[in-house]
C-alpha cells in the first residue's frame, strides 16, 4: 500500500489537484460544514494522523451525502474517452492501447452484485450485509456500518490508492485493486481479492484485525515504534514514534512508512528520493475534504445492549447497555476523580437533560438515572 507517484499511470495525474482546489470548499459546506482551513505540513503529527474517535465514527455521513459527494467530485464524466489525452490522441485512443478501451464508469456512476455477507458474534465486522446490486456510495456505507469503520476513511483510503474519487475515466484495473488490499510494495496484487467490493469490505475487515490482535503486527499503539520514510530502508532511514492511538497504528500497518521533511514541505507535490506519500496524502485528503483528523477529548459510540426488558407496574428488570471510549481521554465515575473532571453519566434526552416524568428518584435532578462507576 505504499504510494508512490511514480507507480501510477501518467492520466491519473492529470486534473487531480485543480480537482481538489476548484470544488473542495463547496463539498464541506454542503455536506458536512466543517471549516477548511489551509493545511501546512508542519501541522501533520506521525504519531497522531487521525484520532479513533474519527476513524471509528459510522455516523459521520449518510449513503445519500456519499452519493452526492461522488457526483459533485466529477460532475462530468468522460464516459466515451472523447477528451484528448497528449496531442491528437484521445483517451478512448491510449486506453486501447494499453488494454483498457471505452467506455469507462466514474465512481459515482458505479454499482456491482454484491454477495450477502453474514457476520455475528466474534467476527471481525459484527454487523452484516444484504447482498444485490448496489451502488459504491451504497456498497462504501454498507461496508462502514458492517465493520465500524468511518465512511469518510473509506472514501479517502480510495482516494490515496487509485484516485477513484476524482478520475473521470477510470480503468477497470483501478476498481480491480480500490483501496491497495493485497497489493505489497514487492509483489504483484493477490487475485483472490481483486474487485471493487471485495477490496473495501477486506480493508475495513483489517483495520479491525489490527486492533484485535496488536501483537500480531509491527506497528502498535501507546507506545515507541521505528517508522522508515521509504521501502528503502538502509539509505533513507527513519525516525522513532509514538503512536497515540489504534486508528493511527491501523494506518501504519496498510501503508508502513511516515513523510519525510521533503514531503511534507511540498504537501501537494513531489518531495525527494526517500519520500512516501501514502500516509502524508490520506491526512491531507481527509483534511480537504471532511474536516480536522484531530477529534474530541470525549467520545462515545454504541456498542450493544441487553434485551429490552418487559416493565410492569410493581416489576423491575435488569438490562445493561455498553459503549465504546471512542475519545482520547479516559472515563471516570465522579467519586473517583476530583471535582470538575466530568464524569459519564447517563442522562435524559429531547431535549438533552430534560426533567424525567419518573419523579425525584430518577437520578440526580431527575435527569441523570445512572454515571459510570469505574475507569473505563
Amino acid at each position: 500500500m505504499f504510494v508512490n507517484y511514480s507507480k501510477y499511470n501518467l492520466k491519473k495525474l492529470v486534473g487531480l489537484y485543480s480537482t481538489l482546489f476548484v470544488i473542495i470548499f463547496a463539498i464541506n459546506i454542503l455536506i458536512v460544514p466543517k471549516p477548511v482551513n489551509a493545511l501546512s505540513g508542519s501541522s501533520f503529527e506521525a504519531g497522531r494522523i487521525i484520532d479513533d474517535s474519527i476513524f471509528f465514527d459510522t455516523s459521520a455521513i449518510s449513503p445519500q451525502q456519499i452519493q452526492v459527494f461522488l457526483n459533485a467530485k466529477v460532475p462530468n464524466c468522460d464516459t466515451n474517452g472523447s477528451i484528448i489525452y497528449s496531442g491528437s490522441t484521445t483517451r478512448a485512443q491510449y486506453g486501447a492501447s494499453k488494454g483498457y478501451p471505452a467506455p469507462y464508469t466514474c465512481l459515482k456512476d458505479y454499482t456491482q452484485a454484491i454477495p450477502t455477507v453474514t457476520n455475528g458474534g466474534s467476527d471481525l465486522c459484527k454487523n452484516s450485509i444484504i447482498g444485490g446490486t448496489k451502488s459504491a456510495a451504497q456498497i462504501i456505507y454498507d461496508v462502514s456500518i458492517a465493520c465500524g469503520i468511518n465512511p469518510e476513511v473509506l472514501i479517502v483510503l480510495l482516494q490515496k490508492e487509485q484516485s477513484l474519487v476524482t478520475d473521470d475515466w477510470p480503468w477497470s484495473s483501478q476498481y480491480r485493486s480500490a483501496t491497495g488490499y493485497g497489493c505489497p510494495d514487492t509483489a504483484p496484487c493477490d487475485s483472490q481479492y481483486y474487485g471493487f467490493f471485495n477490496q473495501v469490505y477486506q480493508a475495513a475487515k483489517a483495520f479491525r484485525r489490527y486492533e484485535a490482535n496488536p501483537d500480531s503486527f509491527n506497528y502498535k499503539a501507546k507506545r515507541n515504534n521505528y517508522i522508515y520514510y521509504h521501502p528503502s530502508f538502509g539509505s533513507c532511514g527513519g525516525s522513532t514514534v509514538y503512536i497515540q492511538n489504534q486508528a493511527t497504528a491501523n494506518l501504519y500497518i496498510y501503508t508502513p512508512y511516515q513523510p519525510n521533511a521533503a514531503a511534507l514541505s511540498n504537501l501537494y507535490g513531489s518531495g525527494d528520493g526517500c519520500s512516501a506519500y501514502g500516509n502524508r496524502n490520506f491526512w491531507r485528503i481527509f483534511n480537504d475534504w471532511f474536516g480536522s483528523t484531530i477529534g474530541g477529548s470525549h467520545k462515545a459510540q454504541f456498542y450493544r445492549q441487553g434485551a429490552y426488558p418487559s416493565m410492569y407496574p410493581g416489576n423491575s428488570s435488569l438490562s445493561y447497555i455498553d459503549y465504546k471510549n471512542i475519545g482520547i481521554n479516559d472515563w471516570y465515575d465522579k467519586t473517583s476523580v476530583p471535582s470538575g473532571q466530568k464524569p459519564i453519566s447517563l442522562a435524559t434526552t429531547n431535549p438533552i437533560n430534560r426533567s424525567s416524568g419518573f419523579g425525584s428518584s430518577w437520578g440526580s435532578g431527575r435527569n441523570r438515572p445512572a454515571t459510570v462507576f469505574s475507569k473505563v
